[in-house]
């Protein structure tokens, strides 16, 4: 499988959507995509030089796409992808069964039940900065949080086997 990593409209062939390479010969090389549409690129084609393996694709590419089955894996550390917005995204994608892989299950459940992954305009930042900067804070920076006792260090990571759920729409 391969992925296309540009657009080439005229002939249908969308920027993250999968083809399948079907034949490679001495006049190209044969694809189909997940459209059905079958296309013989030749050598000098620009789209073979905009292609790449299609075995993993980040949620973005993957928004639009429908697949049976799919293995996600999100890590707590990348605060900024780690939104509700994000996860559904990555979960609707699959029709049968998803497999997540996460580093640290508690820590991304809060994670995500914390960054809804909305957008921020300009103008709600400058609000902010505004409010920050009346009540005597560093201009856009949260209050300090209240000091708790230090959390021991994760040196283990567990895994932990979830049955299958069921997904409906």
């Amino acid at each position: 499988m391969i992925r296309w990593t540009a657009n080439d409209h005229q002939r249908g062939l969308i920027n993250a959507d999968r083809a399948k390479v079907t034949a490679i010969t001495d006049a190209g090389v044969a694809v189909k995509t997940s459209a059905g549409m079958e296309h013989l690129l030749k050598r000098d084609d620009p789209m073979l030089a905009r292609v790449d393996l299609a075995y993993a694709l980040n949620a973005h590419m993957a928004q639009g796409l429908t697949s049976d089955k799919g293995i996600a894996v999100m890590d707590s550390q990348t605060r900024k992808l780690l939104s509700a917005r994000n996860f559904l995204v990555t979960i609707t994608r699959l029709r049968d069964e998803l497999t997540l892989i996460v580093d640290n299950r508690d820590k991304v459940g809060v994670g995500i039940g914390r960054n809804l992954g909305d957008k921020t305009s300009a103008l709600e930042v400058t609000e902010r900065l505004g409010a920050a900067a009346a009540r005597g804070q560093a201009a856009g920076k949260a209050p300090a949080p209240e000091p708790k006792g230090k959390e021991p260090l994760e040196l283990e990571r567990t895994i932990t086997k979830v049955l299958p759920f069921e997904m409906g729409i």
